[in-house]
């Protein structure tokens, strides 16, 4: 399996590792299944998926973000661990649900829709 995580929200998509092909047709297929999971409204999840269309696989260094991910490989390898059945959405969706230090304590879904449908007089300025 892969775990992919946004630097910013440090919300992570758990995919199966198969052809490289189908890769990103995976991911945005879990990340739309994670994003209905946090309440993210359609048209947002729309115009999020649209934004994704292209993207670029780098190397990540940012030590904030790696610290993290090794915190998620643990709860998903503790969840398999302990037996518990659970799809890789599931998966996904409990890592969202983690407090994390570099957010604050608080949980990647609260920053993702924080992100994404800001509350008044905290979005850009226009």
């Amino acid at each position: 399996m892969i775990i992919l995580t946004n630097e910013r929200t440090l919300l992570s998509v758990v995919i199966p590792f198969k052809e490289i092909r189908s890769f990103h047709e995976r991911f945005l297929t879990s990340l739309k299944v994670l994003f209905h999971s946090i309440a993210l409204s359609s048209k947002d999840i729309q115009s999020e998926l649209n934004e994704m269309k292209m993207f670029q696989i780098t190397q990540n260094t940012n030590r904030r973000t790696l610290g993290s991910m090794s915190d998620f490989v643990y709860q998903v390898r503790a969840t398999f661990f302990r037996g518990q059945r659970a799809s890789l959405e599931d998966i996904s969706f409990r890592l969202s649900e983690i407090p994390c230090s570099p957010l604050m304590y608080r949980y990647p879904r609260e920053v993702v829709l924080e992100v994404i449908t800001p509350l008044p007089g905290q979005g850009p300025e226009i």
